[in-house]
Order: structure tokens, then sequence, then C-alpha cells
């Protein structure tokens, strides 16, 4: 059997024989609808599998996901996002979600320096760490560092729009005053979904990430 592409694995990818199907809450929705849980599944936490035939990054396990929570699968499955931009998200997702631990870069306007790790994960996930780097960077001249700020916020820190506008009203240089008034998160909403789809749009013409 041929072994699965791990870059192009996303946490709603079709589960493999290697995810560890662990036990999750079963899909459905709860609290009258304001949580609509599904499954999915990210890469194992447990770092005592780093070193393990070299599966840095790669072993998976089942997860649950609240649909509510995640603004790149609720945007999508309302039809808001063209199936390229989704696509674009979920890459950028991705490699974000495969480099946590190896970088701090987070929710930052900033150039991201790939720190952040300790010494002894650092150089199993230097790769993971530099993809992010490159990847950060490439979107900031691709869209701009505001909209990248944003998918940085929503996609790799899983912050909800009202709570990514209220960090960008403490930011001059992304015209705080924007983001102060009650229509504040619709902004930072529609410069995510634009951000995605000139993300979308720039790749295709240069390339995906690997």
């Amino acid at each position: 059997m041929m072994a699965a592409d791990y870059r192009k694995i996303s946490r709603y990818s079709p589960e493999t024989a290697d995810v560890a199907r662990i036990d999750v809450p079963h899909e459905g929705k709860r609290a009258g609808g304001k949580i609509q849980i599904i499954r999915g599944h990210e890469i194992d936490p447990n770092q005592a599998l780093e070193n393990v035939k070299g599966q840095v990054g790669k072993r998976r396990q089942r997860v649950a996901i609240n649909r509510n929570t995640d603004a790149l699968e609720r945007e999508h499955s309302y039809g808001r996002l063209s199936p390229a931009a989704y696509r674009a998200g979920t890459i950028y997702q991705r490699i974000i979600e495969r480099s946590r631990g190896a970088t701090s870069g987070g929710c930052s306007m900033e150039p991201s320096n790939g720190g952040g790790s300790n010494e002894q994960a650092m150089a199993a996930r230097m790769d993971a760490a530099e993809a992010t780097v490159h990847l950060r960077a490439d979107a900031r001249k691709a869209i701009g560092p505001i909209p990248e700020c944003i998918l940085s916020c929503v996609l790799g820190d899983r912050l909800p729009f009202p709570q990514v506008a209220a960090k960008l009203a403490q930011e001059p240089r992304a015209g705080a005053g924007w983001y102060r008034s009650k229509g504040g998160s619709a902004r930072a909403v529609r410069l995510f979904r634009k951000g995605l789809e000139d993300l979308a749009e720039y790749w295709d013409l240069h390339g995906e990430p690997q």
C-alpha cells in the first residue's frame, strides 16, 4: 500500500489506517445548536512518538471539532468561500498545525523567526518551523500583513473574529479605529475571506507550498 502524502493531509481529510481512532464525542448538534460536533484528525501531540521510525509530524489522532468555532469549516459549509479559497485555507492551516510547538509566530504582524521550541524538539521540528516561516512571509507578500495576521489568528491560534478584531484594535498599523467600532468583527471576517481568495489566486500563479 502506498504511504499517505502527509503534505496534502488536512484535519478534514478522510481517515487513513494510521490515524489513532481514540474515543471522541459523536457528531451532531448540542446545546440547542450552539455546538456542532464533527470528527477530524490532527497531529498526535504525544512527543514520545517523535523519535519512532521517523514519524515526526505524521502520526495523527482522531479529534472532535466544534464546527461553530472553526471559522474555515463554518465559512466553507455556508458557501462563503470558493473551493480554491477553502483549499488555500486548509493548506495554510495544515502547515501551521504541523509546526505547533516549533514556532511562536502566532497572531502577530511581525515576521516570525521560527523560535519558541525547546532544545530537544527543535532539531526534529526544524523543517516544520522553517515551512511556517516561509509560509507566513510568502502570504504577507501575496495578501498584505493585515489579512495574513487575520489568517494566523483564526487558522493558527483559533481565535474567534471578535477577539481578532480586539487584537487589531490595539495595532495602529492595522487601522485600529476600524476594529474598535461595532463593525470591527465583520471587517475581520471580510478580510479573512478575501485573504483566502487572494492567497488561492497567488498560489495558482506561483505554486502551492509543500
